[in-house]
């Protein structure tokens, strides 16, 4: 031994976590371990034996194990490039089978066979009006996007949209431009799409009919190509003639299957539960509407889940276990809500009622964001009161304000996006949250965040501060038809009562994404438009190289021509 302190850890490096325990590396009991693996003749097909010097007998939580041999032997076979089984014999005494799925994130896209068939674009244009009503139930068949009004003046032909879900923009937008050039007339010769939510106009998408067609109908050097879509600020068409107007769906629904997860608690690596989620929404007006859901706990293992963690805070998170396992039918979501625009560039929203799992009452918030601005600042306000185990319309005594100030920043370097959050907790802790993400061209975001407070890291408990990481994968990316949903995933080690958030959803900085600089340029990876978007990238970043390259030539000869007016001065 290099030295005796090796013998022994010092300190308790369980007390409260979230640090780097330096002064234990290398410390304390050791046991040898280490494995190899064999690629066989077959392909795809591995084997691996391991020798694990842990006996097993000094688990947290008194979770010990029997162990009848230190050797666990293991296959791998890979069925497709992301796609493993697994099996082994772990211990001697405890057979283990396994299926991993594996892969590149930003290269997630599958072909859509499962879609309506797109219109064929032909040169040629309809002469005649058409039936404007079947119109929109094509686009909307096409987009899964509700369309309020199509309007003309003159040759442009302007398509009012809401609900405009879905990451998807552009390739949805072609699909949309398709429908129109085949029934707009010929006298026609811009399209020009609104997406509105709340009735509020965030954006005005452009689209050049003739610049479009000829992209898919004959070939043109790449310098005689021009921009045939582009987004632009929304402006009024108070002047224009209605051709359609649909009358707004005041109630809509739908259902969705859930998955909930609990990863590496001290009841068992995998806590989960099946469920369904009814969604649905009444209009009051285009502004207001509320807002419900009933969810259905269909299938579980929560018999394992037992433990509640010891909190020196106000029990803001860590009643989990008692709000998903006292009852199998909850209201997650019951709430009216109002959203309005105060100037061009600033919004508001008011709201009451269940907000979350955990929490109702009341609150709003306000937004700053410039159309196609790089940054953004909110700030929102709750009065909130804890629910009642059951998650009905019961509350209990727990009472509190919070609210938050997050400044938002596209950093503009590799889609990287920064939040800083600052304000009071539900716990009534006051600190700040640094979030920061990445979301690849086809639309999957990971990220990671923590939470700093004026809770000390022994008052905190376990972990010392709040942190976490999450993904969120467009459906579009795995399915074989178009769907506007995501999948979120979430993960953080730790649930403590320090750090915690509202999760209110409908954030107006989710609402007026439409007015993101980054609208539209993320696609399945591998399809049409995505080849077409990133050709278009590397093209702006080639011709932005050439602009600088050119104006760095021009500043140099400006100086050489300087030195030789200095040098011939001096002569004379």
């Amino acid at each position: 031994m290099i030295n005796s302190s090796f013998s022994a850890r010092t300190g308790n490096t369980t007390s409260t976590g979230g640090t780097i325990g330096i002064n234990s590396f290398f410390h304390g009991p050791a046991a040898l371990f280490g494995g190899v693996q064999y690629q066989t003749p077959v392909d795809g097909l591995l084997v691996k034996l391991e020798y694990d010097g842990n006996d097993y007998q000094h688990e947290p939580q008194f979770n010990n194990q029997t162990r009848r041999s230190p050797i666990n032997l293991g296959v791998v076979y890979r069925v497709t490039p992301t796609i493993d089984l697994n099996a082994g014999i772990e211990r001697g005494n405890t057979l283990m089978f396994g299926l991993t799925f594996h892969g590149a994130l930003d290269k997630m896209g599958v072909a859509k066979p499962l879609d309506a068939t797109t219109p064929r674009v032909l040169s040629m244009r309809p002469t005649k009006e058409p039936d404007w009503k079947q119109t929109v139930s094509d686009l909307e068949a096409q987009t899964q996007w509700s369309v309020r009004q199509i309007q003309r003046k003159d040759s442009e032909l302007n398509v009012v949209l809401e609900s405009v879900f879905g990451i998807y923009v552009t390739e949805r937008l072609d699909k949309a431009v398709a429908v129109l050039h085949r029934d707009a007339p010929e006298g026609i010769s811009r399209f020009v799409f609104t997406f509105t939510e709340g009735g509020i106009a965030f954006s005005d998408w452009v689209v050049l009919r003739d610049e479009w067609v000829a992209k898919r109908v004959r070939y043109r050097a790449a310098a005689e190509q021009f921009e045939a879509i582009a987004a632009a600020e929304p402006r009024s068409r108070s002047d224009f003639a209605p051709l359609w107007v649909g009358s707004p769906n005041k109630f809509t629904y739908g259902y969705a299957p859930t998955v909930g997860r609990i990863l590496g608690g001290p009841d068992g690596f995998l806590l989960y539960q099946l469920g369904l989620v009814t969604a649905s929404t009444y209009r009051l007006s285009d502004d207001t509407w509320i807002d419900a859901a009933i969810h259905f706990r269909l299938v579980d293992n929560y018999s394992k889940f037992k433990y509640t963690a010891p909190s020196n805070l106000p029990r803001v998170r860590t009643f989990q276990r008692e709000f998903v396992t006292t009852s199998r039918v909850t209201i997650p979501n019951f709430k009216i809500m109002h959203v309005g625009r105060l100037t061009d560039d600033q919004y508001y929203s008011a709201y009451a009622g269940i907000l979350e799992q955990q929490f109702a009452g009341v609150g709003g918030e306000w937004l700053y964001r410039p159309w196609n601005s790089s940054l953004a600042f909110g700030v929102d306000l709750n009065y909130v009161q804890q629910r009642d185990f059951h998650q009905d319309f019961r509350l209990r005594d727990y009472k509190v304000s919070t609210g938050h100030a997050t400044l938002y920043w596209d950093t503009g370097w590799e889609n990287v996006h920064a939040s800083l959050v600052a304000g009071k907790y539900l716990a009534a802790d006051k600190g700040i949250t640094f979030d920061v993400n990445r979301r690849f061209r086809n639309g999957v975001t990971m990220g990671a965040y923590f939470t700093k407070t004026n809770v000390s890291s022994l008052a905190f408990g376990e972990g010392s501060f709040d942190k976490g990481i999450y993904f969120a994968i467009p459906f579009d990316a795995m399915l074989p038809y178009s769907s506007p949903l995501m999948a979120n995933f979430a993960w953080s080690p730790l649930t403590r009562d320090g750090g915690q958030r509202l999760w209110r959803g409908n954030s107006l900085y989710g609402l007026t994404s439409a007015t993101d600089k980054n609208a539209g340029k993320y696609a399945s990876a591998g399809s049409e438009t995505w080849h077409r978007l990133n050709a278009e990238e590397i093209a702006g970043s080639n011709a932005t190289a050439v602009a600088f390259y050119r104006r760095f030539r021009e500043m140099a000869q400006m100086a050489a021509n300087e030195r030789t007016k200095h040098r011939c001065h001096h002569r004379r």
